[in-house]
């Protein structure tokens, strides 16, 4: 991990450095969706979430508490926004995930659920 730690911490610089005001990446290409759906879409920020959960591991583990705390934070702040932009409530225990946001589109007019495998539903 030592050896990794630097390439591994510019790396989740990269990531805290373009998430948006949305506390999560916004209109990022990525290969799920061939392009830019949307301006958070679920599958970029399950990605950039679990990326910074395991980044604030390392961190930890190589004591760069500070980066640590850093990555919690954005993780915390991440996860709000997911919740708050992509879960489309249906009754008080249910609902799904939306597959993306777009400002100013409630997203259930949007798009159809999305299909969350149950490790990330354990996750956030």
């Amino acid at each position: 991990l030592g050896q990794r730690w630097p390439a591994v911490r510019r790396a989740a610089c990269f990531l805290l450095d373009h998430a948006s005001d949305f506390k999560l990446l916004a209109r990022l290409v990525n290969t799920y969706e061939l392009g830019v759906e949307g301006d958070v879409n679920a599958y970029n920020a399950f990605l950039y979430l679990s990326a910074l959960t395991a980044t604030s591991e390392m961190a930890t583990a190589v004591g760069d508490a500070e980066f640590a705390a850093n990555c919690t934070a954005a993780v915390a702040a991440g996860v709000d926004a997911l919740r708050r932009l992509l879960w489309v409530a249906e009754g008080a225990d249910e609902g799904f995930w939306a597959a993306a946001w777009t400002r100013g589109v409630i997203p259930a007019q949007a798009s159809q659920p999305l299909v969350v495998p149950s490790v990330t539903r354990l996750a956030y």
